[in-house]
């Protein structure tokens, strides 16, 4: 493998993980939006 081709795959593999880190960041923020209306409520 030449290095234009490893440095290509670490970018795919680096791109994966931050979408899905993106992913993940967004549905802990959908869902600390929605725990203080419950806390509200009880409260």
């Amino acid at each position: 493998m030449n290095l234009m081709q490893i440095k290509r795959m670490h970018l795919r593999i680096l791109s994966k993980t931050m979408s899905e880190r993106q992913k993940k960041a967004n549905r802990q923020a959908r869902e600390a939006r929605k725990r203080p209306c419950r806390n509200e409520l009880v409260d």
